[in-house]
Parts: C-alpha cells; sequence; structure tokens
C-alpha cells in the first residue's frame, strides 16, 4: 500500500488542536500570496501518484 502526504498549511499561527497533533510538521501561510506560493511548491515536491491498474 501506498503512504499518504498530510499537508498542515496554518493560516494564522495559532496552535493546532488537538495538542498531540502540534509536533507534526506545519507550513505557515499568512497571504492569499504566500498560500498559493506554498501549494505549489508543496505540488512540485509532491511524488506523482501512481496509477491503480483499471482505473484513470
Amino acid at each position: 500500500m501506498g503512504e499518504i502526504q498530510l499537508w498542515i498549511i496554518n493560516l494564522d499561527g495559532s496552535d493546532i488542536v488537538p495538542p498531540e497533533a502540534r509536533a507534526l510538521p506545519q507550513a505557515l501561510a499568512r497571504t492569499p500570496h504566500a498560500l498559493v506560493a506554498l501549494v505549489r511548491e508543496l505540488l512540485e515536491l509532491a511524488e506523482p501518484a501512481r496509477t491503480v491498474p483499471g482505473g484513470e
């Protein structure tokens, strides 16, 4: 089975809820421009999705 990539994007700098998740990596994007740039960068770095036999 494959892996799941989880992107936590913090828009306002507040703490993540629940507290147990606060140790997970997160990216901060406080403006719409920063959010778009961050998502573009993440998409460029992401591994391409694997195709499922018989699926499209």
